[in-house]
């Protein structure tokens, strides 16, 4: 199945796999907009998202969870729902929540997306 393709990973030249449906179906509509529209093509440069209900809650992850900086947009460490923007110093390079609002979540994602930096994000959160 498609939602198992390898993708390239944002700025290092490497590959990762992420199994999960949103990235084959976000790669699957820029294949067929390059294929029917070759010359505005484009190479794939989505951030992996994956999310999963667990006990009633949703988890969500956008980038990586694994960065040294973290900064609580809502809830924290212990509480029973939380947003945290994960950062590399100088950008946002991931977004983990749980049970949190869908629409924030979004919000957080596209900082991501956007490869917005650190100062800028975390100052925007006051």
């Amino acid at each position: 199945m498609g939602d198992v393709a390898r993708r390239p990973r944002s700025g290092t030249g490497e590959t990762v796999r992420v199994e999960h449906w949103t990235n084959a179906r976000e790669q699957a509509i820029l294949a067929a907009h390059n294929l029917l529209d070759p010359e505005t093509a484009e190479p794939y440069a989505g951030v992996p998202y994956v999310w999963s209900d667990q006990f009633g809650e949703r988890l969500q992850l956008a980038g990586t969870a694994h960065a040294p900086d973290i900064h609580f947009l809502s809830g924290g460490s212990g509480e029973g729902s939380y947003l945290a923007l994960r950062g590399d110093g100088e950008k946002v390079v991931g977004a983990v929540g749980f049970g949190c609002d869908r629409r924030r979540f979004n919000q957080a994602r596209r900082l991501v997306t956007a490869h917005t930096s650190w100062d800028e994000a975390v100052g925007r959160d006051g």
